[in-house]
């Protein structure tokens, strides 16, 4: 029932915002999706052992840690997922509530313009649509926005250094994420605040067969196993 009314929901949604045409094209690619899908993410790893440098960003900058209370940084989420439709993700929201992950946001003229969700514990990962629990001391970061105005700025280096010097003086050991091969700028950034590659993880779902492939040609099922960083 719960998952009729959000169909429902997705669909009159849909229709209010793009038409017909919009129901149907949005239908054709969840079905392709279903069919056959696939992503392939490189994974970064940035030990805390290591110094941390500090970022002085070139804007008048608000930054904040939300470790409890993230209803600001969800407003935001939501008033903003029809431009963006992939920073507002329910599984993942919900998994950050219950698991008590830290946001870190960025704030300009008493406005946020970015931010960063970091996973302690269980995190959902939207790329395979699976949770998966990191080992004490592992901290995850799975997103890392700035508003395309406030981009070229290196807000985002400086976002991600605030992180590691947040979780460095809590005795983290190290720190994780996973990027995209063509999203070419979080490369650089990451790389800039000291990540190494680690590993190639390819994800495929052909209907309701999913396995993942390590480095391109390993093929695997168990996830977890494979990311005891």
């Amino acid at each position: 029932m719960i998952i009729e009314l959000k169909l429902a929901h997705d669909i009159k949604t849909e229709f209010d915002l793009n038409g017909l045409s919009g129901v149907f094209r949005k239908g054709w690619q969840k079905a392709r999706q279903f069919m056959f899908y696939s992503t392939c993410s490189i994974w970064y790893e940035r030990n805390l052992d290591d110094p941390v440098s500090r970022i002085t960003p070139g804007l008048d900058l608000e930054p904040d840690f939300l470790a409890h209370d993230k209803s600001e940084l969800i407003e935001w989420l939501k008033w903003h997922q029809n431009r963006f439709p992939w920073i507002y993700l329910n599984k993942e929201i919900e998994t950050a509530l219950a698991n008590k992950h830290i946001f870190f946001i960025l704030k300009h003229k008493h406005n946020i313009i970015g931010y960063v969700k970091i996973g302690v514990g269980p995190t959902y990962i939207h790329d395979f649509d699976k949770t998966v629990v990191f080992e004490p001391g592992v901290a995850f970061i799975y997103d890392t926005f700035i508003l395309p105005e406030y981009r070229g700025m290196n807000l985002a280096l400086f976002a991600v250094n605030e992180v590691l010097r947040y979780f460095k003086e809590r005795n983290f050991k190290k720190i994780i994420c996973h990027i995209e091969k063509w999203n070419i700028p979080s490369v650089k950034t990451f790389k800039k605040a000291g990540f190494q590659a680690v590993d190639s993880i390819r994800f495929i779902r052909m209907g309701t067969l999913s396995f993942y492939l390590r480095n391109n040609y390993r093929p695997f099922f168990h996830l977890e196993k494979v990311l005891r960083y």
